[in-house]
């Protein structure tokens, strides 16, 4: 596993942390996965400047 992420994470890595995310399933659950994954780091971002 870690190889096959490590071309995302020399890609993305850099600028903080790397979440790489393998879903199947209909476009509704997936547009559902993305809003709560948003909201999760919304309320960290929140969170660390508190």
């Amino acid at each position: 596993m870690d190889h096959a992420l490590d071309p995302v994470h020399r890609t993305w890595g850099e600028t903080g942390e790397t979440l790489a995310v393998v879903a199947r399933g209909p476009p509704t659950a997936m547009r559902q996965i993305v809003q709560r994954i948003e909201s999760l780091l919304t309320e960290r971002g929140r969170a660390d400047t508190e």
